[in-house]
């Protein structure tokens, strides 16, 4: 964890998301910095363990805390739904139920948004096509600030409508 924060006067613990896609690391982890986050929270399905190891080393190398809630992540019995396609009605209610059978680490997620800057991040490009997207809702829903951040471009509230 950053020894201290870089505005301790005018923080408050918000939770961002992230997306991993179309971006360089750069530009990635400057995001996080210019919103003083701390902790880079990855729900990604466990695909890609190279990738998954190398985003660590360099969040640590940032001076973030990392932590992985592999049971966030859509099982491998859920595959993502193509674009523009009806099923994602099918897989938010598939992940609603996936959810609710993995609170415990939903309400470790809530906590961990309440203590500390926290970003969820993801491989997929649009919040609202995405799981990230499902568990912003979830989080303003719980009383957590939550905004989606596009790396290199303004951020963008989520909101419950």
């Amino acid at each position: 964890m950053p020894a201290e924060s870089r505005y301790p006067q005018a923080r408050t613990n918000v939770a961002f998301t992230i997306t991993t896609a179309d971006s360089d690391s750069g530009r990635f982890f400057a995001d996080l910095a210019a919103h003083d986050v701390d902790t880079l929270i990855d729900i990604r399905p466990e695909t890609d363990r190279t990738r998954s190891d190398a985003l660590a080393r360099r969040a640590r190398a940032e001076g973030l805390d990392i932590v992985r809630i592999s049971a966030l992540a859509p099982p491998k019995s859920l595959p993502h739904p193509p674009s523009g396609s009806g099923a994602w009605v099918t897989f938010r209610d598939r992940y609603g139920d996936h959810l609710k059978a993995n609170d415990n680490a939903f309400q470790a997620l809530k906590e961990k948004a309440r203590e500390s800057r926290v970003a969820l991040v993801c491989d997929c490009a649009d919040p609202s096509r995405c799981h990230r997207g499902i568990l912003a809702e979830r989080l303003v829903r719980a009383g957590v600030p939550t905004t989606h951040l596009f790396p290199g471009l303004k951020a963008m509230v989520s909101r419950i409508a």
